[in-house]
């Protein structure tokens, strides 16, 4: 995708060498970065069901964060990537099953601007559009962190 920066770490340090870097988040303090995450109990192909209680916009189209995502290697590897025109959410979720207390967090991103995707991207074919026309959004599941600057944080 045009504007994306990327890159691969294997270790919690290199993790932190790389949010401290520009290549990410841009020019910042990295005193100012905070994690988002998604409740560890959303996983991948889930039978989860739920209301949705609350949406909070974290970061929007102008304000850099970044993803990493851990991939699946017998030892610790990060893939973290900055995508330009994307909207980052955290979404308060009340499971259908759940007493009045249990509430978990999900974190959503928003691709604003497909222009640059290929047609047969599987965002467009499931919903039966093309690259610019209407964004595609996903969740980002355990084992997934979102960085955003703080000072970027929508309070």
């Amino acid at each position: 995708m045009d504007g994306e920066a990327a890159v691969c770490t294997t270790s919690l340090e290199g993790l932190q060498t790389v949010l401290k870097s520009p290549l990410l988040l841009g020019p910042h303090n990295a005193a100012n970065i905070r994690a988002v995450v998604t409740d560890p109990r959303l996983q991948c192909c889930s039978d989860f069901t739920g209301k949705i209680v609350e949406v909070r916009l974290e970061a929007d189209e102008q304000q850099r964060h970044a993803i990493c995502h851990s991939l699946m290697y017998p030892s610790a590897v990060y893939l973290c990537h900055f995508v330009p025109q994307g909207r980052l959410y955290s979404v308060t979720l009340k499971p259908s099953n759940a007493d009045d207390e249990e509430l978990v967090q999900a974190v959503g991103i928003c691709h604003m601007d497909t222009r640059g995707w290929d047609p047969l991207h599987l965002a467009f074919l499931n919903v039966h559009t093309t690259p610019g026309h209407g964004e595609a959004c996903h969740w980002l599941l355990k084992g997934s962190i979102a960085f955003v600057n703080n000072d970027a944080y929508q309070k």
